[in-house]
């Protein structure tokens, strides 16, 4: 995982460069492998959301079709860990 490109793409964000969506988009399908689905950008924009604001407990349905470990929830903290979010949660304590 090329977890420098997704810091620089975090970064892109916030100095309004690119959009989250896009952002997004180029994480799961080109920064991952395998690629994931399409279909994880509104999951992982969830689970970006809630762990900024320190919601790292929630629960997130995943997309129809589509499971982890044979799982249709997980955690925020799951879904930042297994989709590889860091670069993107800006969440201090």
């Amino acid at each position: 995982m090329g977890r420098t490109q997704a810091a620089g793409m975090a970064e892109g964000i916030t100095k309004g460069w690119i959009d989250l969506t896009t952002a997004l988009h180029w994480h799961l399908r080109s920064n991952l492998y395998p690629p994931l689905p399409r279909a994880l950008i509104e999951t992982a924009k969830t689970a970006i959301e809630r762990a900024n604001t320190g919601d790292f407990d929630s629960m997130i349905d995943l997309p129809r079709g589509i499971a982890f470990r044979a799982e249709t929830t997980m955690s925020v903290n799951d879904v930042v860990e297994s989709l590889h979010l860091e670069p993107y949660i800006t969440y201090e304590e």
